[in-house]
């Protein structure tokens, strides 16, 4: 029965849509793909980058997993062509003069590098495992102590952000909002980044008559550093427009989004979604 259910799960894995392969540079169409397809170099790069898409993929465990990654993939490729599909247009903050054939290329080249890094990166403990693989499979054990929920998944923005002023260099970033349910409480720990800098907050909310209720929010660091409310700084009377919103059918999984939800998640979310009294009134204001 064991070997059948590996089986059918393996099937679900192979059937399961792998696109956001390498370009055909014979049906290029898109500006960047043509600038993709004009460089020897940069075509070599996005095909190495293909490979260790489809590597991590036969690495994926199971279904779920594999979605994930293809999800993923499908992502960066969006944000690659919209921030580099028209750098003709681009200008370097510094001078105001439009990039140069070599900074437009080399930014592409970088991106298609750095994405190769993700895709190929390995945990250092004995499995080596795709780190990515290794974050997802964190996050399922961490959502698999609690009861899940139309609200609970992850809302995630990603994007590349300049890494200076001039514009001339950019890193991939995925900033979320993951909404953990049990029962009918849910809280929720949130990354954003503004002005070169990661900004964190926390929420939680009850679940009633159907629709997520507002009691309390926390914000840059002011959560708290332990499940008991030490050091935290709650707002037990937040504005139902505060900002917090609780989309539904969101994304389980997503190993790209800064918290990871990794085996060192803040404890604070796990007595907010065990304890009904969570934030308590001595931690809050």
């Amino acid at each position: 029965m064991r070997g059948h259910l590996i089986a059918v799960t393996m099937m679900a894995v192979a059937t399961l849509p792998s696109a956001a392969h390498a370009i055909n540079c014979a049906h290029a169409t898109s500006p960047i793909e043509h600038t993709i397809c004009g460089s020897q170099a940069i075509l070599h790069a996005d095909t190495a980058m293909n490979r260790a898409y489809i590597a991590i993929l036969k690495a994926a465990p199971d279904p779920e997993i594999h979605a994930m990654l293809v999800a993923s993939q499908k992502r960066w490729i969006s944000a690659r062509d919209k921030t580099f599909g028209d750098l003709d247009k681009a200008t370097d903050g510094q001078t105001g003069e439009v990039l140069s054939k070599v900074v437009q290329a080399k930014l592409i080249m970088d991106a298609i590098k750095d994405r190769t890094g993700v895709l190929t990166q390995k945990s250092k403990d004995a499995s080596m495992q795709p780190v990515l693989i290794q974050m997802a499979l964190r996050q399922q054990r961490f959502v698999a102590q609690f009861t899940g929920g139309p609200f609970a998944g992850y809302d995630t923005s990603c994007e590349f952000f300049p890494d200076d002023s001039s514009g001339n260099s950019r890193e991939y970033q995925c900033y979320a909002t993951h909404h953990v349910q049990n029962d009918n409480r849910v809280c929720s720990q949130g990354l954003d980044w503004a002005t070169y800098r990661t900004y964190s907050s926390g929420s939680v909310a009850d679940v009633i008559e159907g629709k997520p209720k507002l009691v309390a929010t926390c914000a840059d660091d002011d959560c708290g550093d332990d499940d008991t409310g030490a050091g935290a700084n709650w707002n037990l009377h937040p504005e139902a427009t505060s900002g917090t919103a609780f989309p539904q059918s969101l994304p389980q999984l997503d190993a790209e989004a800064m918290d990871s939800m990794s085996d060192d998640q803040p404890s604070w979310l796990k007595a907010c979604l065990m304890d009904p009294h969570f934030p308590h009134s001595e931690s809050s204001k």
